[in-house]
């Protein structure tokens, strides 16, 4: 299926719509911003998707989007229509950030106007059929992410270098979050510093082609260290230690020392 008849929208009533793993749906109806009652929207899986319907903004009720599509026609991707939508909680999956060309900050600061977003669980998507050079891969600026307290961050694409903008020791805007993956990423290292999140218990580095370090500089007293529980690495193949520069190899501690960690997982 790759429509939904657009008089799903006569359902003025529906508060409910489950449309798990609709590998073919590409679009939503047209009216879909008609559903006023609308409260959960489960598009988990559906990876073709194209874009979403316009003026989505006008589900006032809706708590639940699982998945929302950026859209190429729009330099801010239709952003604002999502930050419009103040019930939302749980979890979000924002597809094809790589055709966000454009933040405008003083809109998002006037949108959210000092409210929190409630989502807990989020994850970034960029499309994977685009290669480095070829677009911009934008993170969501520190505007934006200072609205969320995410538990979980999974981001599957991203293109950049690293992730030092987010992640340095004056971030404050991840202090919630307890489990970050990353996949299918190009970064040839996490931060400059080690100065992932003070309160992670779960880290996962899954198929990252360049990674090579998780942290250029060494600081074996980061926070993280005493509270990582479960640490996965798979298909890093260029990945040769955890710090970049090791101030001295000599020295028995120069390895990260994890203390309350249950499992480390390494796949080839």
């Amino acid at each position: 299926m790759e429509k939904l008849p657009n008089n799903i929208t006569k359902l003025s009533k529906l508060q409910t719509l489950k449309l798990f793993c609709c590998y073919s749906l590409e679009e939503l109806p047209k009216d879909f911003r008609k559903l006023h009652q609308l409260k959960h929207l489960d598009m988990e899986g559906c990876l073709s998707l194209t874009l979403m319907p316009q003026q989505m903004s006008e589900l006032t009720s809706l708590q639940t989007l699982s998945a929302f599509v950026a859209n190429k026609n729009d330099p801010m991707g239709g952003l604002e229509e999502l930050l419009k939508l103040n019930e939302l909680r749980r979890h979000l999956e924002i597809l094809y950030l790589d055709r966000v060309k454009l933040f405008d900050e003083s809109k998002i600061n006037e949108l959210l106007e000092g409210r929190q977003i409630r989502v807990q669980d989020l994850t970034l998507r960029w499309d994977p059929k685009i290669g480095q050079g070829e677009s911009e891969h934008h993170l969501l600026p520190y505007c934006l992410m200072s609205h969320f307290e995410l538990q979980v961050l999974i981001l599957v694409g991203y293109r950049g270098p690293d992730l030092s903008s987010w992640f340095n020791s004056t971030s404050i805007q991840f202090e919630h979050l307890v489990k970050l993956s990353l996949q299918d990423c190009q970064c040839k290292y996490i931060s400059q510093e080690d100065a992932l999140p003070r309160q992670l218990k779960t880290l996962e580095l899954i198929r990252l082609d360049s990674l090579e370090c998780v942290a250029q500089n060494c600081d074996k007293d980061a926070a993280f260290y005493k509270t990582l529980m479960d640490l996965t690495v798979s298909d890093c193949p260029k990945l040769n230690s955890w710090w970049q520069e090791e101030k001295d190899v000599s020295d028995s501690h120069s390895s990260p020392r994890f203390q309350n960690y249950m499992s480390i997982t390494a796949l080839s």
